[in-house]
């Protein structure tokens, strides 16, 4: 074997190293979130190329999807871990970024256009959230659960456990049983309060939430916890 022969399989096998390397430490947008629940008039945009279509239970929810819902729309989104993002009705939501790194730690940012949602964190790992509306980024801390209500003059997040960073002009932390209100056209003026009031889609949430969480505690196949989807087997 000569000494260029042996120099042009040396070079070949560097590059499929370098090509092999490149690959296994890349981000990937291959995730298993899914539409967990529907109630009435919902419609999702699949990144098919069909726009809105009639939304269905189970769908797999990929980075770029939409979801609309309608006055009597109600929508659940499970993410991996078992926890969720819930729609009451007349919202909309576009999730803007889905991956996970080389390291198994999961990226989830999500435009509220308008309307109502809900969102529960995990207590434990590294899975990092984004909430943005009207180009205000809300990032909830671990084990928190929280409420956004998005309006064209008002936007409202109330925080019913844990911790939101709120970015940009205004930044600030906006604890347990706190509600921060900005007005879109003036996001440095804000109001801090020291109380969250109820709304009428409290009560579908909370709903919502004993279920998971009975299901979560359920002994049979190690419960949801340890198996994406198992509550919808009860």
């Amino acid at each position: 074997m000569t000494c260029r022969t042996t120099f042009a399989l040396s070079f070949v096998a560097a590059v499929t190293l370098m090509f092999a390397s490149s690959v296994a430490f890349a981000d990937s947008h291959v995730r298993i979130v899914r539409l967990s629940y529907v109630d009435g008039q919902v419609q999702m945009d699949r990144v098919t190329g069909s726009g809105l279509e009639r939304a269905i239970l189970n769908a797999p929810v990929q980075e770029g999807a939409k979801i609309v819902t309608a006055d009597d729309g109600l929508a659940e989104v499970e993410f991996e871990n078992g926890n969720t993002l819930r729609l009451a009705g007349n919202s909309e939501v576009h999730f803007n970024q889905l991956l996970v790194n080389d390291a198994g730690v999961k990226t989830n940012e999500i435009i509220v256009s308008k309307g109502t949602v809900y969102l529960d964190t995990p207590a434990k790992g590294d899975e990092v959230y984004r909430l943005q509306a009207d180009g205000e980024t809300f990032t909830p801390k671990r084990g928190t659960q929280l409420r956004l209500n998005v309006a064209s003059q008002q936007i409202g997040l109330s925080v019913f456990k844990g911790d939101v960073q709120l970015a940009g002009a205004a930044s600030l932390t906006v604890s347990k049983k706190e509600t921060l209100t900005i007005d879109p056209q003036n996001p440095s003026e804000h109001e801090l309060t020291r109380t969250v009031e109820a709304q009428p889609a409290d009560a579908w949430d909370k709903e919502r939430e004993a279920y998971t969480q009975t299901y979560a505690h359920n002994s049979g196949f190690g419960g949801p916890s340890s198996g994406y989807g198992l509550q919808d087997l009860n």
